[in-house]
């Protein structure tokens, strides 16, 4: 169970770093200056913070219950994820183009 935790957490924060650094190169930097990409983008980052201290537990031995700092660190990596999905949703029904009437 513990190899399995450790390969999806890798997988995870793997994915997030590789998404992050492919939409940035396809949009040649353009992401981090639109506010749908903007905000797609620091979700993604909230999301693969989630699992540091995850990881350190997993391959270190780092307790995150009984570490204050690293159970603080995890609880605002969870607000901060939330919330910027709240914010993705309100930046995407702002920049919906068929409110705005393109097509």
């Amino acid at each position: 169970m513990i190899l399995a935790l450790k390969i999806a957490l890798c997988l995870m924060v793997a994915g997030c770093v590789a998404f992050v650094a492919d939409y940035t190169r396809l949009t040649r930097g353009a992401a981090w200056r639109d506010p749908v990409g903007r905000a797609v983008i620091v979700s993604c980052v909230f999301a693969a913070g989630e699992c540091v201290p995850w990881l350190l537990a997993a391959f270190f031995r780092f307790s995150t219950i009984g570490n204050q700092v690293a159970a603080w660190a995890w609880i605002v990596f969870l607000f901060l994820g939330g919330a910027a999905m709240f914010w993705r949703t309100w930046v995407f029904e702002r920049n919906d183009p068929l409110r705005k009437g393109k097509q």
